[in-house]
């Protein structure tokens, strides 16, 4: 049975809340989307306006709407401000498979805010969602990205050549995978 993206809870971290992105989130979202650090391994370019960020908000709450794969905004319980965006960007119900995407704030790095929400994703992939594979791709030189990939358990998978044309170039992106069998790693599914 396919997972209906339209009723994708909530989850507490702890220290995090992953939560649905309202309208009412988009200047907090627009203070990272719009600031150039850490976006050169990004496919798009950092948000010139507000209008664009708001956009990306709509085109987020569209997808909410329709069920598609989608991402939570990360809220800081302890700020109530959305430091960052993870969730699933592709979902394929007849294998059992989804990908992840992230991005944090810069002004967050470095804190393990990364590492602690999607490590969540995963728990909710695996045991909610029922899925077997769970995937994300990083571009070669973004090691900080890989590097919160090989912490939540992801194995390298191998270099994508020149997978995707952006900024102008050819870039290599890594592929991470995690097997629901290398999540559980012996215990019983939930």
């Amino acid at each position: 049975m396919a997972f209906d993206f339209r009723n994708i809870g909530e989850v507490d971290t702890g220290r995090l809340l992953l939560r649905k992105i309202t309208k009412a989130d988009v200047s907090h979202i627009y203070s990272f989307t719009s600031n150039p650090v850490g976006k050169e391994f990004l496919s798009w370019e950092p948000h010139e306006s507000i209008g664009r960020t708001a956009a990306f908000v709509d085109f987020l709450l569209t997808r909410y709407e329709s069920g598609d794969p989608v991402q939570w905004g990360i809220e800081l319980k302890e700020t109530q401000t959305i430091i960052g965006i993870t969730g699933f960007v592709d979902y394929t119900a007849e294998h059992n498979r989804g990908e992840i995407a992230y991005l944090m704030s810069p002004d967050y790095e470095g804190k393990g805010y990364m590492t602690e929400a999607n490590g969540a994703v995963l728990r909710y992939g695996f045991e909610i969602m029922r899925l077997n594979r769970i995937q994300a791709k990083a571009e070669l030189l973004n090691i900080a990205s890989q590097k919160v990939m090989e912490k939540i358990g992801m194995a390298e998978e191998g270099v994508m050549r020149q997978y995707i044309y952006q900024k102008g170039a050819y870039r290599d992106y890594k592929l991470y995978s995690i097997l629901s069998s290398e999540y559980y790693n012996g215990r019983e599914p939930k």
